[in-house]
């Protein structure tokens, strides 16, 4: 079997992209005010004590009162790329991207 991608398929993906709850935090990291340097701070599992996701606008907004367990889930060495992120994510503060 050989696939070959093709424009429409490449257009596709492109329109699935969204923001997602890691990308928005790398995002709020990427700020140069009070709350980027705040984010900076945190790591990423301890992120949701701070920070409150809006499903609406996909964005972090800062917690305004109230506190929050926040937890990550545990991912298996075996799945490879997805594991070594979660080990970055939870011993790297500040990450601005994937890199």
């Amino acid at each position: 079997v050989i696939y070959k991608p093709t424009e429409a398929d490449l257009q596709t993906a492109t329109e699935r992209h969204e923001r997602t709850m890691l990308t928005a935090y790398f995002e709020k990291n990427a700020e140069e005010n009070d709350e980027g340097e705040l984010a900076r701070s945190l790591l990423y599992e301890t992120f949701g004590s701070k920070f409150t996701w809006d499903s609406a606008t996909k964005f972090w907004k800062r917690r305004q009162r109230g506190r929050s367990i926040a937890r990550m889930v545990t991912i298996h060495p075996t799945c490879g790329d997805k594991f070594y992120l979660h080990l970055i994510l939870k011993h790297r503060r500040g990450a601005k991207s994937f890199d």
